[in-house]
């Protein structure tokens, strides 16, 4: 998907191209776990900073080593 993310650290919208791969709920809050093709990195983002998502032509494969429950290795997109 392509979406415009608020990133809070730096006070700014910026455009990314994710693979989703789950989505979590953690102390109250939805995050997404995806692979951050412009950090080339998994990564996690909260879902109420997603200002707009599109969907794309792109596919990908699920990882084989990903478990959806083992998230807290993965670096937060500030």
């Amino acid at each position: 998907v392509r979406t415009k993310y608020y990133s809070f650290a730096r006070e700014s919208v910026d455009e990314l191209t994710l693979d989703p791969l789950t989505i979590l709920r953690e102390d109250g809050m939805w995050r997404e776990v995806a692979y951050c093709h412009e950090k080339d990195d998994v990564m996690v983002f909260r879902v109420d900073r997603i200002k707009e998502i599109d969907e794309t032509d792109l596919q990908f494969d699920m990882p084989s080593d990903f478990n959806q429950h083992k998230q807290a290795p993965f670096t937060l997109y500030c």
